[in-house]
């Protein structure tokens, strides 16, 4: 017996004993689907003017901003790879299509991003800068998943 069958083994009585609260719990992961990338983005530019009141550094709220900019660009990878097509609420579909065209805005905001720091010397509302490409983002991604 290896020790991935022991595993499942000892798994498989817990998930079944767990399944009334893990199955709806996926079930709302799975409907939301569609609209992962736009989530990522949201989360992250309500974070960023925090992280630069924290920190008071515009390199590292930079960063956090990439960071969840690449993040939402695995995310889109990931979705594109399982051939995702799904819809939310009928408001927002996700296609082959949509996760080109929002691997084009991410990566569009990504440059953004690397290239601001060195160019926002006399501004001292980085964190609400940073905040506002994220949020942005969000909103041209979901312009671009809007059902036709």
């Amino acid at each position: 017996m290896s020790l991935a069958d022991s595993f499942i083994d000892f798994v498989t009585p817990a998930r079944e004993f767990l399944a009334p609260v893990i199955d709806p719990v996926l079930d709302i992961v799975r409907s939301v689907q569609p609209i992962w990338p736009q989530t990522i983005l949201i989360i992250a530019a309500l974070i960023a003017p925090g992280i630069f009141m924290l920190s008071k550094s515009k390199k590292i709220t930079a960063a956090f901003a990439a960071l969840m900019v690449l993040h939402a660009m695995l995310v889109n990878v990931y979705l594109m790879y399982e051939n995702i097509t799904a819809t939310y609420l009928d408001l927002f579909q996700y296609d082959q299509f949509v996760g080109l065209m929002t691997m084009m805005f991410l990566s569009v905001a990504m440059l953004v991003i690397l290239i601001s720091p060195s160019y926002s010397e006399g501004t001292k509302h980085h964190g609400e800068y940073y905040g506002l490409i994220l949020a942005a983002t969000a909103g041209m991604l979901f312009v671009s998943s809007r059902p036709i």
